[in-house]
């Protein structure tokens, strides 16, 4: 569930700086590669 995983994540990142590397986006864009490789960025 999206709340247990936000709580256990803001337990570990307690502080502002600590999110300096998590990246909030609104956007999903995916394919597939020449051998059926599934890309997520």
């Amino acid at each position: 569930d999206r709340e247990a995983w936000a709580r256990k994540e803001l337990a570990k990142r307690p502080e502002p700086e600590d999110w300096h590397n998590v990246i909030f986006t609104d956007e999903c864009h995916w394919g597939f590669g020449d051998e059926a490789r599934q890309y997520i960025v």
